[in-house]
């Protein structure tokens, strides 16, 4: 029989080579799962991975059958058994906590299987035709199947259920069912005749060490696996239900997220006071958030190809950015529409003695390397202004958007203007509206005085001129489409 090390890296079988045993992809069952739900569910199980493979571990130790493993098939539509992931002995001998169980720790693969499958290089041809298909019968029917290899010994296939659905299969055996005798060999080395890597002198004393296990012992001990599935699949059903519930509480979270960015963008009403105060206590705040960071990605048309949709993308970030948040204290990450990505967060450096803007800083800069490392994508992140009460977040917010639209760089903070944004916005929207109304001399009028409005709202040094030419380039393209639209009407 195959081993979970080969079944998951084609080096190597259970003679446990120098190669280290790969983690195991994915979790057994999660075709089952919906798609918000598989992620989630691949965590807990491997949360758990540990002490499952000590506990196959003991029971290797304590059956007469070798190499208690747990397969389960990679994810296909048909449901048929075609590819392997898995874990068992093999991994469990590598295990950090291993040290605490007493007992040997030597390999127990048989030589016999190491020589048939060329220490696990040629697992395809040989072990792995024959445990696939006990697998796939094992799913088909739903029992146990005790059977002879393609090398003529004993193994044996699990399957574990839940209800009417196939997880996975615990495969073990490799023994002999009668005492090795010389024709029994010769029946051996009738079908290992074919495999040009096999020694049959080396092949017959390893036959020789077989351990034996009489059909009444076998019976038993599928009767105990059996009950070890049961046990299993009653797991992957807690672990779910587990994860259901997760989610369920994700979803909460989320809408009470939402309500609560709307309810400080909207600086609250009195009657909204109770209820943002609820939601501070719900959301874990133990101090009122005083500064909001806005998260912008990429425009559409940089996206690598593998990003279909700019929505796509804004999820994604929005995902790497919850992240962020869930690892700090006083912060919320939310989605908002037409907001774009919102992070709520209390920064506590008026109360330290770290110089001003450190913490927004490295939070923001965290944030770059979070979506980066998570999507591969770029962000830029606008920090807006410290403010003294929930209730000027919107302030914050408005803040953090100006920065942004007045900057390239990827981390900007925003920085009170010689004069208010919402001028240039107003002298913009007037020069716009005259080009509607054909009053180009005017217009043009308007739009030489411009620049004198942008420098005295970034200043005129010359660390402002990379920010100047991005505002005026911006304003240049909105009255270009006016003047577009003007001529195309006339």
């Amino acid at each position: 029989m195959a081993s979970a090390r080969s079944r998951t890296a084609p080096v190597h079988s259970r003679s446990g080579g120098a190669a280290p045993a790969a983690e195991p992809a994915g979790a057994p069952g999660v075709a089952l799962l919906s798609a918000e739900e598989k992620d989630l569910f691949v965590e807990a199980f491997h949360k758990e991975l540990d002490f499952l493979e000590l506990v196959l571990l003991l029971v290797n130790r304590s059956f007469p059958f070798k190499n208690v493993d747990l397969i389960w098939a990679s994810e296909a539509r048909s449901g048929r058994v075609t590819a392997w992931q898995g874990t068992g002995t093999t991994r469990a001998l590598r295990n950090p906590h291993l040290r605490l169980l007493s007992g040997p720790r030597r390999n127990p693969n048989p030589r016999f299987c190491n020589l048939i499958n060329d220490y696990g290089r040629r697992e395809a041809e040989t072990c792995l035709l024959s445990d696939l298909a006990a697998a796939e019968r094992a799913r088909r029917t739903g029992r146990v199947q005790v059977y002879t290899c393609h090398a003529g010994i004993t193994d044996v296939a699990v399957p574990v259920r839940s209800g009417p659905h196939y997880l996975a299969t615990l495969h073990c055996g490799q023994c002999l069912r009668e005492p090795p005798s010389e024709s029994g060999f010769a029946r051996i080395a009738r079908r290992a005749a074919r495999l040009q890597h096999v020694d049959l002198d080396e092949l017959r004393k390893a036959y020789y060490e077989l351990p034996v296990i009489p059909p009444e012992r076998v019976r038993n001990a599928t009767r105990l696996l059996s009950l070890f599935a049961e046990s299993l699949g009653r797991l992957w059903e807690r672990l779910r239900d587990a994860v259901r519930f997760q989610r369920h509480k994700l979803r909460e979270a989320d809408l009470l997220r939402l309500e609560f960015a709307h309810l400080m963008l909207s600086g609250g009403g009195r009657s909204d006071r109770e209820r943002i105060r609820a939601l501070l206590r719900q959301l874990g705040f133990r101090h009122s958030p005083n500064r909001v960071i806005v998260v912008q990605p990429e425009s559409e048309s940089d996206l690598p190809p593998s990003w279909s949709s700019y929505e796509v993308t804004r999820t994604a970030v929005w995902h790497a950015v919850e992240s962020v948040a869930e690892k700090m204290d006083d912060a919320a990450a939310v989605h908002l529409r037409p907001h774009g990505i919102c992070l709520f967060w209390h920064d506590s450096t008026a109360q330290s003695e770290q110089p001003a803007e450190f913490r927004a800083r490295r939070l923001a800069q965290r944030i770059v390397h979070a979506v980066n490392d998570r999507c591969g994508l770029s962000v830029r992140v606008g920090v807006g202004p410290l403010v003294k009460s929930w209730r000027r977040l919107g302030e914050s917010y408005q803040g953090a958007r100006d920065a942004l639209a007045g900057s390239e760089d990827p981390v900007v903070f925003y920085r009170p203007a010689n004069l208010p944004i919402r001028v240039l916005r107003d002298e913009t929207d007037d020069i716009c509206r005259r080009l509607d109304h054909g009053d180009w001399d005017s217009a043009d009028q308007r739009l030489r005085g411009f620049p004198v409005l942008v420098f005295r709202h970034l200043g005129a040094k010359p660390e402002a001129m990379p920010a100047a030419r991005h505002m005026l380039n911006f304003t240049l393209e909105l009255i270009a489409d006016a003047a577009s639209a003007w001529v195309a009407t006339s």
